[in-house]
């Protein structure tokens, strides 16, 4: 079931207040403008930051690792610099990790991610972003939950 924005948030909201809230969100939607927005509430309700943009999120407790190479893929490089940064103590600050256009990882990147995926460091949130799920890997998907855009 697609939920909107607003379902969405109180959804992560409720879960988070119930100390429940999941390691890993796969947030899936043919809309990218509004899977970007979804993921800056999600940045502004779960952790309080406020950003106009992803670009403008990143930062001491956001990263993000976006198609960058000449074959518009996420390579394994990007992956492992968003996993060290992920693994680095937080003092209890909440780090988020997004991954815009997952569909775009390379499958090297994939397997080296799925050990993350498995053990999440402690306070972080990874966040997927795709508008087409069915392109990552079975082992990915099933490791997150499905947030579904409308």
């Amino acid at each position: 079931m697609a939920l909107d924005e607003q379902t969405a948030l109180e959804y992560l909201s409720r879960s988070q207040e119930n100390q429940r809230l999941g390691h890993a969100y796969l947030v899936t939607g043919s809309d990218r403008d509004g899977r970007a927005s979804l993921t800056l509430g999600i940045l502004r309700e779960i952790v309080g930051l406020e950003a106009a943009s992803l670009e403008e999120a990143e930062g001491e407790w956001v990263v993000v690792a976006r198609p960058s190479s000449l074959s518009r893929r996420i390579v394994v490089d990007q992956i492992r610099a968003l996993e060290h940064r992920l693994q680095t103590a937080s003092g209890g600050q909440l780090k988020v990790a997004v991954i815009e256009e997952a569909d775009r990882l390379q499958t090297e990147a994939s397997n080296a991610f799925l050990k993350t995926l498995e053990e999440p460091p402690a306070d972080s949130l990874i966040l997927l972003l795709t508008g087409f799920p069915e392109q990552l890997l079975e082992t990915v998907r099933s490791r997150c939950i499905r947030l579904a855009y409308a």
